[in-house]
């Protein structure tokens, strides 16, 4: 799970925990957001794009992946940074530790949104600090007899299907 704070003119503005991603994107307006990616304090990126997800590895087979992002087995200790339509071609997903604390600094924007698993939690503005990090708590899910990752993915993405 992630835990997820913006801070905003040094308060925190909002805080939640999230089960499989979280996402800055652009909201309504058609124009591309511009903000500033550090890694565990270490500049990574700044990034014009529609957006970014930081994917769990639950959360990696949902929206990452229709953004062509990697899948990460469930015992992957990873988040998946996955750029949402990026200004430049090079800008390529990345994994990164789930010891890793991201932070994302929206630069430039007119309306700048964050969603968790989905859902619309906080508008974001610019100088917005969104810091991403493993959540303390941690989720367990039980699966019935003779369930296999696998076989779900085979199923869910249609793999080894006969044309």
């Amino acid at each position: 799970m992630l835990a997820v704070e913006v801070r905003r003119n040094g308060g925190i503005e909002f805080s939640t925990l999230v089960l499989n991603d979280a996402v800055v994107n652009k909201g309504a307006v058609g124009r591309l957001i511009e903000f500033l990616v550090h890694i565990d304090g270490e500049f990574v990126y700044d990034l014009r794009s529609d957006g970014l997800i930081v994917a769990t590895p639950t959360g990696s087979t949902a929206y990452a992946l229709s953004s062509d992002g990697p899948i990460l087995q469930p015992s992957v200790p990873a988040f998946a940074l996955v750029p949402i339509c990026p200004h430049t071609l090079s800008n390529r997903p990345i994994i990164v530790s789930d010891r890793s604390v991201i932070e994302i600094t929206l630069k430039r924007s007119i309306d700048a949104r964050l969603h968790f698993d989905g859902q619309l939690q906080c508008d974001l503005h610019e100088g917005d600090h969104v810091m991403i990090r493993r959540a303390a708590q941690s989720i367990t899910f039980v699966h019935p007899p003779g369930y296999s990752y696998y076989a779900m993915l085979r199923g869910k993405l249609h793999w080894s299907e006969v044309l």
